[in-house]
């Protein structure tokens, strides 16, 4: 009998008797479809999460600084009572008691140090729109975390040129402007960063008004950045206790082992179905089937593939023949034999390896 057997199937070998194969199917398909169920599940919770976050991670912060200091100092006279008077926007002082003006500039940084181009313009700019440069002077430095300059303006000498300009566009001097700029293009060093920083241009104007005999100061005389350094870390994410990836990696190994077992399922209850359709067909007709273990009859003998078992019972009876049966490789053939015609009918995928 072919009935009892033992067949793999995906790798798993399982008896052929067909209430063991039933039970073995019920168990199978229960299985796959909790599989695939909880492999959905995951899917959708890790493709629906971020496998991701990001957040940024403070490398180093500094400050730069550029600050003027500005003093007039006068001839002698009651009025102040020192000779260096502190100039700002909020203080002025009388044009014919000044002398000359010192101009002290400062640029720092709070952390590390810095090399680059320290560089101060002074202009002279008319009212009318033109302007002379007064002086100029650039600095290389190296490995520095403070720079300071300092620039003396002689009042006196900056009227009588500015008057002798004037002059020549016969026109009268009444006011001009000191214009100072400073400016640093620094390469900043800061524990084992580097950072080429745009330059930082520091501009303020002294004001002379010949008019109405007074100095002043317009501007900002100190000026403050903060440079800092960010860099974006990923961080992965987890849910139930495991990294998103993995388990987007493990729901689509669950779903796939899911239906790799609901497909064996239909495989094996595919076969059950037949088994059961050759044990009712042995059943019923027991005293007509006979078991050879080899193929019968003469190899010229000319084969006819019946339509059905039942088929085959009624050409038995007819020529009151026995139905052999026999097992091959994966097939269970019947046959019945008369003289040089030989009706079969194979039933495939049920017989023993």
């Amino acid at each position: 009998m072919c009935l009892i057997g033992k067949r793999e199937v995906y790798g798993v070998k399982i008896l052929l008797d067909p209430l063991n194969m039933l039970r073995s199917t019920k168990f199978l398909l229960v299985v796959s479809l909790i599989l695939i169920g909880l492999g959905l599940c995951l899917g959708v919770i890790s493709l629906t999460s971020e496998p991701y976050s990001f957040r940024e991670v403070l490398l180093y912060s500094l400050t730069e600084t550029s600050r003027y200091s500005i003093e007039a100092y006068t001839i002698p006279n009651d009025i102040y009572e020192d000779i260096a008077v502190p100039l700002s926007p909020e203080k002025t002082v009388y044009l014919h008691l000044v002398r000359e003006i010192l101009v002290n500039h400062t640029y720092e940084i709070s952390k590390g140090s810095f090399s680059g181009i320290y560089n101060v313009t002074v202009e002279l700019v008319h009212p009318d729109g033109w302007s002379k440069k007064y002086s100029n002077f650039s600095i290389p430095l190296s490995r520095e975390s403070r720079v300071e300059k300092s620039i003396v303006l002689n009042i006196s000498d900056i009227v009588s040129l500015m008057d002798k300009l004037c002059k020549q566009a016969s026109v009268k001097l009444t006011d001009f402007d000191i214009v100072i700029t400073s400016s640093v293009d620094p390469y900043i060093f800061i524990d084992s960063y580097t950072r080429d920083e745009s330059p930082l241009t520091h501009t303020i104007t002294i004001c002379v008004s010949i008019a109405r005999n007074r100095v002043e100061v317009r501007g900002d005389l100190s000026l403050t950045s903060v440079i800092e350094e960010k860099r974006s870390i990923r961080e992965p994410l987890y849910v139930f206790g495991l990294t998103v990836e993995a388990l987007r990696v493990i729901a689509s190994s669950t779903t796939v082992s899911g239906v790799i077992g609901l497909i064996a399922y239909i495989v094996l209850y595919t076969r059950s179905r037949k088994l059961d359709i050759i044990r009712d067909f042995e059943s019923k007709y027991s005293e007509l089937i006979v078991e050879s273990r080899k193929i019968i009859g003469r190899t010229s003998s000319t084969k006819i593939e019946v339509s059905s078992l039942e088929e085959l019972v009624k050409t038995a009876r007819l020529l009151e023949k026995p139905i052999v049966k026999i097992t091959s490789g994966n097939n269970c053939t019947y046959m019945v034999v008369d003289k040089d015609i030989t009706y079969v009918f194979t039933v495939r995928g049920v017989g023993e390896e």
